[in-house]
């Protein structure tokens, strides 16, 4: 008799270009967003995508819960991140937004191991600007983050369809 198989389809998460990451940020400072999760409460970060205005070098930070970098620890749940040099942004036929991805990055990417700790079905994410040059706010500095996790299912234990 032969084995049984689910395929579980990647969750993709994409935050929104007006409402998301939309403030101006100077070198090395943050903006928090907690994204919704719809079928994955965890999983395994298995790619990072961001398409940018500006040619800048970005750090995605992921967190388990909201409290985000608290000064309390126990309430920080730090889990892992990515950072993105200028260098890997691309621009298709030298043109339009600039592309970074997991896929073509000039540091090893490794697979980042993200639960939903305080079961608000949200992506606890914050992307940070590590360039000298600020990222602007509005129509010329949109950033939109995608986010694919492998799921292990949802809290109840049983695979989403």
């Amino acid at each position: 008799m032969g084995a049984i198989t689910k395929i579980i389809k990647p969750v993709i998460i994409q935050s929104d270009k007006d409402t998301h990451f939309s403030g101006a940020l100077a070198t090395n400072a943050k903006e928090d967003e907690n994204l919704t999760l719809i079928g994955a409460n965890s999983g395994l970060i298995t790619a990072i995508h961001i398409v940018s205005d500006q040619n800048l070098a970005w750090e995605i930070a992921f967190f388990g819960t909201d409290g985000f970098d608290d000064s309390n620890f126990d309430l920080q749940w730090y889990l892992g991140r990515v950072k993105f040099a200028a260098s890997d942004g691309t621009r298709i036929a030298g043109a339009g937004p600039y592309i970074y991805t997991t896929t073509n990055i000039s540091q090893p990417f490794q697979p980042i191991r993200y639960a939903d700790l305080d079961e608000s079905g949200e992506l606890h994410i914050s992307l940070i600007n590590r360039d000298s040059t600020s990222k602007n706010a509005g129509a010329t500095g949109e950033a939109v983050v995608t986010v694919v996790i492998d799921s292990d299912g949802d809290k109840d234990g049983f695979l989403n369809s």
